[in-house]
């Protein structure tokens, strides 16, 4: 018996996003993926549904060790550091030097 994995990759609107998905909506931090694209950084993070592999992605201008997600009074702070000083939820990067798979990019956009 094989199992085929479909990948589906999301190119999310802000970093907010992707920190907001990682930190904020588990139990535990995910992991978090960062590497080039096209000569640009991006840091990645997915999940599986049914029998695909949904990756989110955004690039990202700052490096670091942790993505780092905290609420002060009602307003979300998200960040890319280098330590775990304050209190807050963090994801850490885990820098790849080869790219995980291949991101195929579609031009095709999908509405809110």
């Amino acid at each position: 018996m094989s199992i085929t994995q479909n990948e589906c990759y999301v190119e999310l609107s802000s970093f907010d996003d992707l920190a907001r998905f990682t930190c904020s909506l588990q139990a535990y931090p995910k992991r978090v993926y960062s590497q080039e694209l096209d000569g640009t950084r991006i840091i990645s993070s997915g999940l599986i549904l049914v029998n695909t592999l949904l990756i989110f992605y955004v690039p990202v201008q700052k490096s670091g060790r942790y993505v780092s997600y905290q609420i002060n009074s009602g307003k979300e702070i998200c960040n890319v550091v280098e330590s775990t000083k304050i209190n807050s939820l963090y994801a850490p990067i885990i820098h790849m030097e080869s790219k995980i798979s291949s991101l195929r990019v579609k031009s095709k956009k999908i509405s809110d």
